[in-house]
């Protein structure tokens, strides 16, 4: 968030918890952060249209100026809770 980097992928995973996740180098690493819903539709409007994005599902994009292209995701490759 702090940063600016663009918005590429967002995860609802099956746990109903949301995800908005810029472009990383590592995937691993943890640089999460906490962040109201509100917050992150005031930075990208664009996310909006992803408000319908079931449980188990992931959208991803290049850059903002592409479409969400949407895919389901398998329990598999959710991250194990510690």
């Amino acid at each position: 968030m702090e940063d600016g980097a663009p918005i590429v992928r967002v995860v609802h995973d099956h746990d109903g918890d949301w995800q908005f996740i810029g472009p990383v180098d590592d995937p691993g690493e943890d640089g999460g952060k906490v962040s109201c819903f509100h917050c992150i539709i005031e930075r990208d409007p664009s996310i909006k249209v992803l408000a319908g994005l079931p449980v188990g599902m992931r959208a991803l994009r290049d850059s903002v100026s592409d479409k969400w292209e949407w895919q389901e995701i398998e329990k598999e490759e959710e991250p194990a809770e510690s």
